[in-house]
């Protein structure tokens, strides 16, 4: 026998033993935790993929068609208990044609985010004096996610502006809410001041104001109990500020309405 069909034969037989092992996978799936496979075969599957590696010991495996779920399918299957929130609840709902790199599931229990391609599902903790989301149930691909309300999901942007869009885009999101009655005012007000959150308080504010020509009395009288400036955006430089509700920003108000039409 030539060493050319030995080592034909040996591939062969390892091709097999990957297709066996994906079987296996997808019968246990769409997420499988410490699969009792070995780890050359693991390595293989992820390395041709046909397998995802979302973090150590936790796997995604395609459906018996070949189909991955989408990345707000795979959030709820790994924190059933949770719910998504933030931008990618707000693409969920239609509000935006956009995408995102981060999906944000908020939960009680800690553990590690995760990688999906180009996509990573953080884990975020729900501060104890957060109010009480109202959560409805959307169905991604067919799997049941809950996901929370527009309203909810809008706020918690504003409160924590890491898992949150430039403030042009979200000012872009509540413009198109409103006029398709998907935001109201009145429940994003109710939010934020349930929240006890002057930075709340101040970044709805002044997105209302410039989405609506109004500004809101009550959101104003929280905004401003802190003398305190509240920044707009997660990290980077601020250039301008606006007094009235404290905040700096990454652009003038009329700058930021500009760049949410275009």
């Amino acid at each position: 026998m030539s060493v050319n069909n030995v080592n034909s034969g040996g591939s062969v037989l390892r091709e097999l033993r990957t297709d066996a092992a994906l079987r296996q996978l997808i019968a246990a799936g769409p997420v499988v935790v410490a699969p009792d496979l070995e780890p050359w075969v693991l390595r293989q599957l992820v390395h041709t993929g046909r397998v995802a590696r979302l973090r150590r010991g936790v796997y995604l495996v395609p459906d018996a068609q070949g189909r991955m779920l989408p990345p707000a399918a795979v959030a709820a299957l790994l924190a059933p208990k949770g719910y998504l929130s933030f931008y990618g609840a707000l693409i969920l709902y239609g509000l935006t044609d956009q995408d995102t790199s981060v999906w944000a599931v908020i939960t009680t229990r800690r553990q590690a985010s995760v990688r999906y391609g180009r996509v990573r599902i953080v884990f975020v903790i729900r501060r104890a004096r957060a109010p009480r989301a109202q959560v409805r149930t959307r169905r991604p691909a067919g799997v049941p996610v809950r996901v929370a309300s527009a309203e909810d999901a809008f706020c918690d942007c504003l409160e924590r502006p890491r898992y949150a869009p430039s403030p042009a885009e979200l000012l872009r999101i509540l413009r198109t809410g409103l006029q398709t009655r998907r935001l109201s005012a009145g429940r994003l007000r109710d939010r934020a001041l349930q929240s006890g959150s002057p930075s709340v308080a101040s970044r709805l504010g002044l997105l209302l104001e410039l989405a609506t020509g109004e500004r809101d009395r009550r959101l104003y009288a929280l905004a401003r109990r802190s003398h305190r400036w509240r920044s707009f955006i997660d990290g980077g430089t601020a250039a301008l500020r606006d007094s009235g509700w404290r905040l700096t920003l990454p652009a003038s108000p009329e700058q930021l309405a500009r760049a949410a039409r275009a």
